[in-house]
């Protein structure tokens, strides 16, 4: 299983990679795009990678795994902090300005999670599966895709403010 993100000036993209035939490998890696080099390495601290995505200001890279997520520092490839997100296969994004990241889970959860303090908070939810999870532009708004579709939340309340069927 691989996954990858480019950061947002597409000068870097990091690789999250399990060999799961090869000795049970799973390494996250940053290269640099134009020439191919490695840049830095976590080594083996992977679980079930799933996603990687990096900050909006590149210098953090978050990883989702199996009933967790991971930030990792990009420049020194440091594991900055883990949060659990028990459900399964965990889904996460970075808000616009990188200070909140939602997780959700197959289980109908919905976490928002200050990235600096680590507080969290919960979002009422009765969503279905959570497949995919983005923020608007602005940053005001969650998107979150289950198989009953499409539900938005306010991110300041918490509050789910409308829903759409896909």
């Amino acid at each position: 299983f691989v996954t990858l993100a480019f950061s947002h000036d597409s000068t870097r993209v990091v690789v999250a990679n399990a060999d799961y035939q090869m000795n049970d490998t799973r390494t996250l890696s940053l290269r640099d795009v134009a020439t191919g080099n490695l840049l830095q390495s976590t080594g083996s601290n992977l679980a079930q990678p799933i996603r990687v995505a990096f900050s909006p200001d590149g210098t953090r890279v978050l990883s989702c795994e199996f009933d967790r997520w991971k930030l990792w520092d990009a420049t020194t490839g440091r594991l900055l902090l883990t949060k659990d997100h028990k459900g399964g296969r965990v889904n996460a994004a970075f808000s616009p300005d990188g200070a909140r990241v939602v997780s959700g889970s197959p289980n109908g959860t919905l976490k928002i999670w200050d990235a600096t303090n680590q507080s969290t908070r919960d979002l009422t939810t009765e969503a279905g599966v959570n497949v995919a999870l983005a923020y608007s532009a602005d940053g005001t708004r969650i998107f979150s895709v289950s198989f009953d579709g499409l539900a938005v939340w306010d991110d300041t309340t918490g509050q789910r403010v409308s829903d759409v069927s896909i």
